[in-house]
């Protein structure tokens, strides 16, 4: 068996009040008109997700997990940072992940400020992810995918160099461009958040170089072994080690067969996905979940 598995309890907080003829649209991402959101509604639904990760805080989760998604209804967190800042006073004792921003969406100078703030805010206790953006967040911002991958790494360098710098720096590149580099606050762990990156294997690259987390992206169980065995020898080759980069599987199942032989592959967190249910479905659901927790521990 291996060390202690980790879980986590993510949300993509839907609007789940659609119309009946919805089906009738060709897609509810990008182009699905917004007149059919009902604030009122949204705020209620808000609260009950809200509830729902307070809650699987209390039941021992170690981090609740939130996520970006633009123009859809399958994700009411278009701006995940401003949802963290709301939890992060009720969250009392699970960590905060974000994954998260695609860096390249914003101005990475105010990326790494918003996450610092929030890691002094919840002393310590915020993890990022940095994705690359599904092509339907493309479709919603004015962002070039040609250039994507160039300037996400531009951007990330910067939030490294603002994170871990003192400041003022500077910073000239092909996409920004600062003469004063000089972020207040810093984050409260040192050098930085944790940071972790959503990829397929042709990304493992990106997390040696960049990160101190994997989280496999669009793989078979069948070749999660090779993958990870894979990451920890890129890492040897960069004079690091493996351990040093812990891996979490999104969407994990809460069958303890598969759980146990994650565990023993050396996974380090299990992340669950809230259903979009309501309060007599989700509770016993969380009571499982809460039951596996302590199991694995």
């Amino acid at each position: 068996m291996g060390a202690s598995l980790r879980f986590n309890m993510m949300h993509f907080m839907p609007y789940v009040h659609l119309p009946e003829n919805h089906k009738d649209f060709k897609t509810t991402w990008v182009s699905f008109p917004n007149r059919f959101y009902d604030p009122e509604k949204g705020y209620q639904l808000y609260q009950t997700y809200f509830e729902q990760l307070v809650l699987a805080d209390r039941l021992g989760f170690d981090a609740i997990v939130l996520n970006e998604h633009h123009n859809t209804v399958y994700s009411m967190m278009a701006t995940p940072n401003v949802i963290a800042a709301a939890l992060i006073p009720q969250i009392r004792n699970a960590r905060i992940c974000v994954w998260g921003v695609p860096p390249n969406f914003m101005m990475p100078n105010r990326l790494a400020e918003e996450y610092a703030i929030m890691d002094v805010m919840s002393k310590g206790r915020l993890e990022v992810a940095f994705p690359l953006g599904t092509g339907m967040e493309y479709w919603s911002n004015p962002v070039n995918p040609v250039t994507a991958r160039e300037k996400f790494r531009e951007s990330l360098k910067i939030m490294l160099q603002a994170w871990t710098a003192d400041g003022p720096t500077t910073h000239y590149g092909k996409f920004y461009t600062y003469r004063f580099l000089n972020p207040w606050p810093k984050p409260y762990q040192k050098p930085h958040p944790p940071i972790l990156l959503g990829t397929f294997n042709g990304g493992l690259n990106r997390v040696v170089n960049y990160c101190d987390g994997w989280i496999p992206v669009g793989f078979f169980a069948k070749d999660l072994p090779g993958s990870i065995k894979e990451l920890g020898q890129r890492a040897e080759r960069e004079g690091r080690k493996g351990s040093e980069f812990p891996v979490s599987i999104f969407g994990a199942s809460d069958n303890e067969a598969e759980l146990a032989n994650l565990q023993q592959l050396g996974v380090e967190r299990a992340v669950f996905v809230a259903p979009s249910e309501g309060k007599d479905k989700i509770l016993p659901l969380l009571d499982k979940y809460a039951t596996l927790v302590q199991k694995f521990a």
